[in-house]
């Protein structure tokens, strides 16, 4: 019961942070007179409590971004794209936030973070940790500098393309994931994962960023084909 319990007020902190972050984006102030605002927490910590529950670890990272990103299209953003960019940028944040309090432990509680989820009360304490973390890190300008460079990015793409990027992002993730959780230790494991998913990022984001560039270039030549044919007829 006592897990329960964690695991509930766990999706609740978690998933006030996200709505948090996704209003920072937008750049809106929360309306807390608004219905959707409690029925998108209600949802999430619903889901996100049956996920922890009853799927295997391994699948917990893939199935709430997924889960943020369904939550972010039907109560608050209905752009596809950007429902996409905000759910990553959220997650991302909350990866780099549980690194942060896993090395933590690694390094002052006997080297084993195993330690720490003895009881209880210490496996509340990290989880709430984490979420108190990731909202400290919205003070700061750094997330929404990452949210608006990424629109910016992944802007002269089409919707498509970027439905496509975060389809095979989410399926190559789940495929490395499978593997990796069957003969990793949770601290190497979860260094790996950091590591794996921030190169993958770039690089996505690099070949975004090309692809972009292109697509602008491609367009002003075809606008200056135009002109040159219109000149042309007069």
């Amino acid at each position: 019961m006592e897990m329960l319990i964690i695991y509930f007020l766990s999706a609740l902190l978690l998933l006030s942070f996200t709505i948090c972050s996704w209003h920072i984006f937008m750049r809106k102030k929360i309306n807390f007179k608004d219905y959707k605002l409690y029925a998108a927490l209600l949802v999430g910590v619903l889901c996100s409590t049956a996920t922890t529950l009853f799927f295997p670890q391994f699948l917990k990272f893939i199935l709430t971004v997924v889960l943020l990103f369904c939550i972010c299209y039907v109560f608050f953003c209905r752009d596809v794209s950007k429902a996409i960019i905000m759910s990553v940028v959220s997650e991302f944040i909350l990866v780099i936030a549980e690194f942060v309090v896993t090395l933590f432990v690694f390094i002052f509680i006997d080297g084993n973070p195993n330690n720490m989820f003895d009881s209880w009360y210490s496996n509340l304490l990290v989880n709430f940790v984490i979420p108190l973390l990731a909202l400290l890190s919205l003070k700061t300008s750094l997330p929404l500098k990452l949210y608006d460079y990424l629109v910016k990015t992944f802007n002269n793409l089409k919707q498509s393309n970027l439905v496509i990027y975060f389809v095979v992002t989410i399926v190559l993730i789940t495929v490395f994931l499978v593997m990796t959780y069957m003969n990793l230790s949770s601290t190497v494991l979860l260094t790996c994962n950091t590591i794996l998913t921030i190169l993958y990022v770039v690089v996505i984001v690099k070949l975004a960023n090309t692809q972009g560039n292109f697509r602008v270039v491609s367009d002003k030549y075809k606008t200056s084909l135009t002109s040159l044919q219109e000149y042309e007829d007069m």
